[in-house]
């Protein structure tokens, strides 16, 4: 067997048990009543599926599949990697079952790891001549399948609000990179001999290690998410770890918060700050006020502009000054929505 065809048959395992890593974040993004657990069958050609007390299980939920590795769940669909020897391609259902979509994208290249947020899909393509993490948007558009260059042998791939990080198969990295594929950070931090998983919640990011030959001293290390607190040794005595997995809990992390309001007084307008704890969506309304929307690509501060509608921008325009009630509404690429609002006073100068 050639080495290549070797690893390959190593990463295939690893996919099985990787599903783990993104259907945890899948069923906590999305409280349903019919939430279940799903996985890749890799050498069954198939998704299985069953109940979260463990009943209803269906090891062919989904057939049809070639080589399935990866599994991550949203709140419409089932997403997974097909592999073959010269190329791959990410297939889809809907959570029943229904609409199965095999080569739902192409051009993938044996793809491992799978994640989802609210608005892409990610996959690793580790036998690539030139390995990357692709991307495309939900509905199947926007295919990059060099989304991110760089990484040596990519297997698990997990999101978070503010990122993206992936391991390498049998490496010593853990890669990071912003939402939108920029800041790529190959070495991210550096570890004892990832196997193959990566996590993430809200505070920290997690990974398997082997620390062959002994066996029995196998690992799960983990980090704080800007990757300090390195722990090689979080919880040792595992037995060759493959995929991890983390429920998010109720982590507290700051919501949205609105600050400084500076007004423009020649055009009638005002700057509205709002600060974001990561990606996700800016929506603003209320009495008064234009609707407007804007997306945010990660965390820090953004800015807003209130303009005037209606009875509001009448009386702005006769007497120079109108208050109005700004409501903004952080909708997150993971988490709960949040709402803010702000008396804000325009004034206009003729």
């Amino acid at each position: 067997m050639r080495a290549r065809d070797s690893w390959i048959g190593g990463i295939r395992w690893c996919g099985v048990l990787l599903a783990a890593t993104v259907v945890v974040v899948g069923l906590v993004l999305s409280a349903r009543a019919e939430a279940a657990l799903y996985w890749a069958n890799t050498f069954g050609d198939s998704i299985g599926r069953a109940n979260l007390d463990g009943t209803g299980v269906d090891q062919n939920f989904i057939g049809g599949a070639f080589r399935p590795r990866g599994v991550a769940v949203d709140t419409g669909h089932v997403y997974w990697g097909n592999n073959n020897i010269t190329g791959g391609a990410i297939g889809r259902a809907n959570l029943d079952g229904t609409g199965v979509d095999q080569s739902f994208i192409t051009g993938a290249n044996d793809p491992c790891g799978v994640a989802v947020n609210r608005s892409h899909v990610f996959w690793t393509n580790p036998s690539s001549d030139v390995p990357t993490i692709g991307r495309a948007k939900l509905n199947g558009t926007k295919v990059d399948q060099s989304f991110i260059t760089g990484a040596v042998s990519p297997c698990g791939v997990a999101v978070d609000g503010s990122h993206v990080y992936w391991n390498s198969f049998g490496g010593t990295t853990i890669g990071r990179a912003n939402l939108d594929g920029s800041g790529a950070n190959q070495s991210f931090i550096t570890v004892t001999n990832v196997l193959c998983g990566v996590a993430v919640d809200g505070a920290h990011l997690y990974w398997t290690s082997r620390n062959a030959p002994a066996i029995g001293e196998d690992r799960v290390g983990r980090a704080n998410l800007d990757g300090t607190g390195v722990d090689q040794t979080f919880i040792t005595g595992a037995n060759r770890p493959v995929g991890v997995a983390v429920d998010p809990g109720p982590v507290d992390i700051p919501g949205l918060r609105l600050g400084r309001v500076t007004p423009n007084k020649r055009r009638g307008t005002a700057k509205l700050a709002a600060r974001v704890p990561g990606a996700g969506k800016l929506k603003l309304a209320g009495k008064g006020v234009k609707k407007a929307a804007k997306d945010v690509s990660g965390s820090g501060k953004k800015n807003l502009r209130v303009r005037a509608k209606g009875r509001k921008k009448a009386k702005l325009k006769k007497k120079g000054k109108a208050t109005v009630r700004a409501r903004v509404r952080y909708i997150p690429d993971t988490g709960s929505p949040d709402t803010e609002s702000k008396r804000i006073k325009l004034i206009r100068r003729r």
